[in-house]
């Protein structure tokens, strides 16, 4: 116990003032001990001396201790009082204690233990109160300068309570914010914002418990202004926070920026259709003069006629080539031009191009060949026309700039990931190569390489600017290195995803058929993180808002707040699991209530199924989820007219012949996205080892409804992953029946799972 205490009796009554200072000896604490016997001399004493703890006798001359009670909280004193008396009566105790007294005992409890209990909870109320001092000092101190900041802040807040009236309104520019010349505080919004309709709608709308964003303008000033509801635990609204900025100056900037956007975009557009109609223009007469020429060609004529057809047609083709490129350019530079992603067979790309190409290269006395390496896939996804440009453009000019020499191509991988190859396209040439003062600018617009050459053979110096645009919106990247007279190597490095289809002209599901999924809002209620990415990963594509609860209780207190067109729930969450979750939703008013609910669940056994029903579950599809049954049954859903007829369940298997890991589930579902490949594994090799973790502790501690919790969520990671034998194992120990089993073949399982899962983490980090 703490030393040094200053202790005050006031007590009348000598004998028992001798027996609480003997009582008080024999307490193992330092003190100095002060008797007195009347209130004038407690008050008189109070004013001139601190003490640490007061005891007084309720009784005493002239008056009781409620007058020295009352004149302690007049000087605000922090000292502790405790009242001792000979009779115990539970109304005074209530009135002293209401009067600033720390405690009440009678005197017959004046024993060495009852007088230390009571001295300890004393230096324990001082304690806490000098805390409680010091922590309201401090709060004040931060509201004044919380006050103060958001007093002087372009920020303005107000509070509006159930009944729309206006308790607060803070901020620099408060006043300006207010349409009425006389203070808002204690008016209604209605009435103080009524020239407002605009605003008075939001406002209506987050009495009905909707978050609310409007632009409005006040005195010639334009203000963003949020209206957020605030709830209690029981859904009833019970207050309204609004917060206005003026956005006077962003939003006629903005205007400004929108003029001369539009007046740039109306330039560009007469650019492009004069540069349209001009190369439609040139391209009709040349290709007459084009084709007139070869007819010409093709007739009786001497040497000195030949040569000037074949001038003709030299020049007419480097016109036309010239028109292509502008044009072509022209779109890249308006960001008209965009890349597709299609299935396409690449080593039929590389023919058709060598195809063209071929006579030419004959003419000029070049070798013209191309190796694909073995390990470049067959198929891939991307544009195949602007691969074909951009090797065209290469090779081409490779068999312009060379004569009597050798022009190949070789492509390989330069990097491989999980669904996806970085593939190289090796260019080179023995021919001119290019000046070191040109190597870097050759892929700048209209430039040139000077010597002549160039001019003998043609070309509109856009070749390569367009190859070096075309790659860049490719997601690619190209590279030269030449030694004039010796030759040229272009290099470039092309991102493809691998083709599941083969060239299958099938489209995506998603985009055919489920466009009315966008602007749909959804709740997700699911504790598994994987989970979590995969049906966001399914639903992004389609502008969908996605909520999530990672319990049912969370799902339970969103349903109460927002108005959604689907929940998604998983059955077996923690705390308040999905079948209880739905039931309390159901038991909400109106829409709320009636929202369509799907079930997640890792099986579709008969009464699992059915007690989804039972819960008030409108469909059931099981893990791991079939993306095309998904996104069916999910839009059916949000745009049926009887929700109540709807019960559908959809169950797909995983038979995956993989005795480790096998990631062609994933590979399946995820059209293509690297990184939401990478993200589920990330997330397993973290999450798994904590879940084996806490299965192990649960069958330790003999807490078998948590073991099977802890089963069903590592199960669903482990289905999703591939693991066929650790997804049989986790199922066992799930469904196991903890109470009539043999309870070793459990932690036999535990082991097994553990071991098999640190395998295929080590396999993971080694090949993925």
């Amino acid at each position: 116990m703490e030393d040094n205490f200053r202790i005050l009796l006031v007590e009348d009554d000598l004998v028992d003032a001798r027996n609480f200072e003997r009582v008080l000896g024999k307490i193992n604490v330092q003190y100095s001990f002060e008797h007195l016997t009347s209130i004038e001399d407690g008050v008189n004493a109070l004013g001139k001396n601190s003490y640490d703890i007061i005891f007084l006798d309720y009784h005493l001359p002239r008056g009781s201790s409620i007058d020295i009670l009352r004149y302690l909280n007049q000087i605000e004193s922090k000292t502790p009082v405790i009242i001792i008396t000979s009779y115990a009566n539970p109304k005074v105790a209530v009135e002293l204690i209401q009067n600033g007294a720390t405690d009440y005992i009678p005197k017959s409890l004046l024993t060495v233990d009852g007088l230390s209990q009571a001295i300890r909870g004393a230096v324990r109320v001082k304690e806490l109160q000098e805390k409680k001092y010091k922590t309201e000092q401090q709060l004040r101190k931060v509201e004044g300068r919380l006050g103060t900041i958001i007093s002087n802040t372009p920020i303005i807040l107000f509070v509006i309570d159930s009944n729309g009236i206006i308790q607060l309104g803070i901020g620099k520019y408060w006043d300006s914010f207010s349409p009425k010349s006389y203070s808002l505080i204690g008016v209604g919004f209605k009435e103080a914002f009524r020239e407002y309709p605009v605003l008075i709608g939001s406002f209506q709308n987050a009495l009905n418990g909707d978050l609310q964003e409007v632009k409005v303008e006040i005195n010639e000033v334009v203000f963003e202004v949020t209206f957020t509801p605030r709830v209690n635990s029981g859904g009833a609204l019970q207050e309204i926070l609004g917060l206005a900025l003026d956005v006077t100056d962003h939003v006629k900037g903005k205007q400004s920026l929108e003029k001369a956007k539009q007046i740039a975009e109306n330039a560009s557009q007469m650019k492009q259709e004069f540069i349209a109609n001009m190369s439609h223009e040139i391209r009709t007469p040349m290709n007459a003069i084009i084709g007139f020429a070869n007819l010409l060609s093709e007739t009786q004529l001497d040497q000195l006629q030949s040569e000037f057809v074949d001038s003709i047609k030299i020049s007419g083709e480097n016109l036309l080539a010239l028109v292509n490129d502008i044009l072509d350019f022209s779109k890249i530079e308006a960001g008209k031009l965009d890349i597709e992603k299609e299935d396409f067979d690449l080593k039929k790309v590389v023919k058709s191009v060598f195809d063209i190409l071929e006579v030419k290269a004959i003419e000029r006395k070049n070798s013209l060949t191309y190796t694909i390496n073995e390990n470049v896939p067959e198929w891939v996804v991307g544009d195949s026309a602007r691969l074909y440009q951009v090797l065209m453009n290469l090779i081409g000019n490779a068999v312009k700039f060379t004569k009597a020499g050798f022009v190949q191509l070789e492509v390989g991988i330069n990097r491989e990931k999980l669904t996806s190859v970085d593939l190289f396209f090796n260019v080179s040439d023995s021919g001119v190569g290019i000046p070191a003062s040109k190597i870097n600018d050759i892929f700048d617009s209209f430039v040139q390489v000077e010597g002549g050459i160039n001019r003998k053979s043609g070309g509109t110096g856009l070749g390569l600017a367009i190859v070096k645009r075309l790659v860049g919106l490719m997601g690619g990247e190209v590279s030269v290195r030449s030694v004039e007279g010796e030759g040229t190597v272009f290099e470039v490095v092309l991102p493809f995803e691998v083709s599941l289809n083969r060239g299958s002209e099938s489209k995506s599901i998603a985009h055919q058929e489920f466009k009315t999924l966008e602007g749909k809002r959804m709740l997700l209620a699911e504790d598994n993180e994987m989970n979590q990415k995969l049906v966001i990963m399914y639903l992004k594509k389609f502008n969908v808002q996605i909520d999530l609860a990672e319990d049912g209780a969370q799902a339970i207190k969103a349903a109460m707040v927002n108005d959604y067109d689907l929940i998604l729930m998983d059955v077996q969450m923690p705390e308040v699991d999905g079948l209880e979750a739905t039931r309390e939703i159901r038991k909400l008013s109106n829409k709320k209530g009636r929202v369509p609910i799907v079930a997640m669940t890792a099986h579709a056994f008969k009464e699992e199924v059915e007690n989804c029903f039972a819960a008030g579950m409108n469909a059931h599809i099981s893990k791991p989820i079939d993306k095309e049954a998904f996104l069916v049954l999910i839009s059916s859903l949000v745009h049926s007219e009887s929700i109540e007829d709807i019960q559908y369940n959809k169950t797909v298997s995983v038979n995956r012949e993989s005795s480790l890991v096998d990631l062609t589930y994933l590979r399946d579902i995820c059209d293509g996205n690297v990184g939401f490949i990478n993200e589920m594994i990330r997330i397993f090799k973290t999450d798994s080892p904590e879940l084996i973790s806490k299965m192990k502790d649960a069958y330790q501690s003999k807490n078998y409804d948590v073991l099977s919790k802890i089963a069903h969520k590592f199960r669903s990671s482990v289905v999703m992953m591939g693991m066929k034998g650790v997804t049989k194992l986790t199922e066992k120990v799930e469904y196991y029946d903890y109470k009539n089993q043999n309870l070793d073949q459990v932690e036999s399982w535990l082991e097994e799972i553990e071991d098999k899962s640190m395998q295929a983490i080590n396999y993971i980090e080694k090949n993925f």
